[in-house]
């Protein structure tokens, strides 16, 4: 699915990351400023109104927003993402800086072992 589809995210499982509920809070105000503001799911939204949307979130500048404070929820979900992009051999690879793990990991992202 799209990159922007809310809907996709499993529910709340006993073995979910404690986490959990501060994205889906967070993700469930989104959804909730796309639709007041463009009446149209996060997903569906232009990339011009959905960069907007964010920018909003990031200054704090969202009316009715009912999830963690959104410049904090903003900050943690940048950077989970750049952590995802870019946390790992490849990523680095593509930044052109050298991968200097601590620890490596077990497997790429998405691969079991």
């Amino acid at each position: 699915g799209d990159h922007r589809d809310l809907h996709s995210f499993p529910t709340r499982r006993s073995s979910d990351p404690p986490f959990t509920p501060f994205y889906r809070t967070g993700l469930g105000a989104l959804e909730a400023a796309a639709q007041a503001r463009h009446q149209s799911p996060f997903a569906k939204l232009e990339d011009a109104p959905a960069e907007a949307l964010i920018a909003a979130m990031a200054e704090g500048k969202l009316e009715g927003w009912a999830g963690p404070p959104p410049p904090f929820f903003y900050f943690v979900l940048r950077n989970d993402a750049c952590d995802v992009m870019y946390g790992t051999e490849k990523g680095f690879a593509a930044l052109g800086v050298p991968y200097a793990a601590h620890i490596p990991p077990p497997s790429e992202w998405g691969e079991t072992s």
